[in-house]
């Protein structure tokens, strides 16, 4: 079963498994395994510049960066080990839907901390921020959808959480709340 499908490079597509992470060659037919898990399943990946962010269910995230795989840092509550879907608005923050909610932070964060180790500013947004369905589903793709108006469309356990990205404004303050222990 594959979850999800990311183009790398024309031509070239990466695969999500349980078993890992496999890159195919559309002009060879060629698979090659880039990252082989066994004991947990890649949900999904995106491409972050000339990174690549990957989900799993369980596991956390990871950033492919410079030719290693460097685990990420999750939110305190732990909510991030399951990243199901990875989108960017138009403003560059990026979103990530989990089993309790939403999240939103910086690319620039998280390449920040594969590289120095640093904490990760994550602002949630559940319940007490206008999501009706905080479970929200993963294992499909698309895992989520931009609408032709603009709104983030991500699947729940109750149909759809629809929001506009960019009219969600970021606290003038970072909270220790909501950073990565």
């Amino acid at each position: 079963i594959f979850y999800s499908i990311e183009e790398k490079q024309p031509g070239v597509i990466l695969l999500t498994t349980c078993k890992g992470l496999l890159q195919f060659s559309l002009n060879t037919r060629h698979i090659d395994t880039l990252l082989k898990t066994g004991e947990f399943c890649i949900r999904t990946c995106r491409k972050l510049g000339n990174d690549l962010l990957i989900g799993t269910y369980g596991k956390g995230m990871f950033l492919y960066h410079k030719g290693r795989v460097v685990p990420l840092p999750v939110d305190k509550n732990k909510y991030l080990q399951f990243a199901h879907c990875f989108m960017t608005d138009s403003l560059g923050y990026l979103w990530i839907s989990t089993n309790r909610g939403l999240f939103r932070c910086l690319p620039s964060d998280l390449i920040e901390a594969a590289e120095k180790g640093s904490n990760v500013f994550y602002q949630f947004f559940g319940k007490q921020d206008g999501l009706e369905m905080t479970e929200l589903n993963g294992g499909c793709y698309p895992c989520a959808i931009r609408t032709k108006e603009g709104q983030f469309s991500f699947p729940s356990m109750d149909g759809y959480e629809l929001f506009r990205p960019e009219s969600v404004r970021l606290p003038s303050e970072r909270s220790e709340e909501h950073t990565s222990e």
